[in-house]
């Protein structure tokens, strides 16, 4: 008798990144939304998209300085915005964790401070 190996896509060894993400369920949101995911999936687009924001990037995510460190896994965590260099550097360590998504529909109704109707 052949025993046969049997072999799985995930093993318990294997670490996922599942994350759910919600957008708005608007028409003219889909082409920038699918397009993202679409190219999501190209690191180097991905990091070429990144070097091209890079000094933007600094000021809208100065609440988190140590984002961008390229120290950060090595060193104290610190308070100050990284520079240029050290945003560049960090991102070219950046290796894509993105390889597919779904895609559900979710329905809701929210209500504004007021308790006016909001449908998304």
């Amino acid at each position: 008798m052949v025993e046969l190996e049997k072999s799985y896509f995930f093993h318990s060894s294997e670490r996922g990144i599942f994350v759910e993400i919600y957008f708005p369920k608007r028409a003219a949101y889909y082409a920038a939304i699918f397009n993202a995911l679409r190219f999501g999936y190209d690191e180097n687009k991905v990091k070429k998209y990144l070097r091209d924001s890079a000094s933007e990037l600094i000021k809208e995510f100065k609440v988190f300085p140590d984002l961008f460190n390229p120290h950060r896994y090595t060193q104290e965590p610190s308070r100050d915005l990284p520079t240029i260099d050290e945003v560049l550097q960090r991102i070219d360590m950046y290796k894509s964790p993105f390889y597919g998504w779904s895609v559900s529909s979710v329905d809701g109704v929210f209500f504004n401070k007021k308790g006016n109707l909001i449908e998304e």
